[in-house]
């Protein structure tokens, strides 16, 4: 991963915030956030991937909607790498770990994203809306254009998955476990650098970490 100069890399292995450290020379760090606010406290842990020696990995606790309200003490993370700007060709990629459901929301969760106000990218995994359903299958949400780009692999719950989206100017493509998963075009929105784990928007995945 490092070979591939990075904008930045975060290994997420922190047990207090607020800082997610970049293991690059970028020093591009992440924010961890709770409701939005800078969380200098003690983070959840877990047993990581096995893919680094310090094998742990944060826990995020996403959002639900509950009667139009949206749950408290949700942990997200934000990083904005200086050098990407406005570019449409980037890459994002993450080990993500579902634990919730998929038949249990609508949407499963949003894992990670880019841009905000309302233009942004998204990378989730599909719950019980959309058509055809495949529930736990990754999908690629573009808000600013409506498009979604779907995969047809369920993921399982409880294990870990590696995930890639590549977008090259108005081509997107999908790649879990190092194998294409879905593929296809999308206009390019007038989306900012903000890259933010477990949340787009409003929308915030459950126990994803990344």
């Amino acid at each position: 991963m490092i070979a591939g100069a990075p904008l930045t890399c975060l290994l997420l292995n922190e047990t207090n915030g607020p800082v997610a450290h970049d293991f690059t020379t970028n020093a591009n760090n992440g924010d961890y956030q709770l409701e939005g606010v800078t969380d200098s406290g003690a983070l959840s842990n877990m047993a990581g991937p096995a893919v680094a020696s310090n094998d742990v990995a944060v826990v995020f606790s996403g959002a639900e909607v509950t009667n139009g309200s949206w749950t408290s003490n949700t942990l997200d993370l934000v990083v904005e790498p200086p050098g990407l700007g406005s570019s449409s060709n980037y890459s994002m990629e993450c080990w993500i770990f579902p634990t919730l459901p998929y038949a249990s929301r609508l949407i499963n969760g949003y894992f990670i994203s880019r841009g905000g106000n309302g233009d942004y990218d998204a990378v989730g995994v599909r719950g019980s809306v959309g058509s055809p359903i495949v529930e736990g299958a990754l999908f690629f949400f573009d808000n600013y254009s409506g498009n979604r780009i779907c995969g047809t692999t369920v993921l399982p719950l409880d294990a870990w998955s590696y995930v890639v989206m590549v977008r090259s100017n108005t081509s997107v493509s999908l790649y879990l476990d190092g194998q294409l998963e879905a593929s296809g075009t999308d206009s390019v929105p007038p989306y900012g650098s903000p890259i933010a784990l477990c949340r787009h928007n409003r929308v915030k995945c459950l126990r994803y970490p990344i």
